[in-house]
């Protein structure tokens, strides 16, 4: 039985939807964890708020939508051993990293439109992002199906 709390709705009539009533790091629910990857391929772009995880408690969730790529060294330039990417201007300190640092060249490309993993094989299903630190403007994300 699906969790009674999760509920589902569209943001637009064709592409876009919302997730609420979930703590996606404790969730055990095959039912309520097979709603949202149905939700993933219905609706193209799934949003889901004010959720709080380390790295391992992404990673787990992911696991649970079905297999994950392995990001091999290309994963972090901060640790090749990661499974989740960190694209950030900021470095272990909290402070912002200068314009010349190996680590914001490399997320150069991040900032133009691109499909996340053509590289690899074989190809990702979806694509995972996670707004840790998020600017209180600007800083827009667009996705398109």
């Amino acid at each position: 039985m699906v969790d009674s709390a999760l509920r589902i709705h569209g943001l637009h009539p064709h592409f876009g939807a919302e997730v609420q009533g979930v703590v996606l790091k404790d969730m055990s629910d095959l039912e309520a964890i097979q709603a949202i990857g149905d939700a993933i391929f219905q609706h193209g772009v799934v949003l889901i708020r004010g959720q709080e995880f380390t790295d391992e408690e992404f990673y787990g969730f992911a696991r649970k939508l079905g297999p994950v790529t392995d990001l091999n060294a290309y994963g972090s330039m901060m640790d090749a051993s990661a499974k989740v990417t960190v694209l950030s201007n900021i470095d272990a300190d909290g402070n912002i990293l200068p314009g010349d640092d190996k680590l914001l060249r490399m997320n150069v490309g991040n900032e133009l439109w691109h499909t996340d993993s053509t590289f690899v094989r074989p190809r990702s299903t979806i694509s995972m992002l996670y707004g840790r630190i998020v600017p209180p403007h600007g800083g827009q994300t667009e996705y398109c199906d």
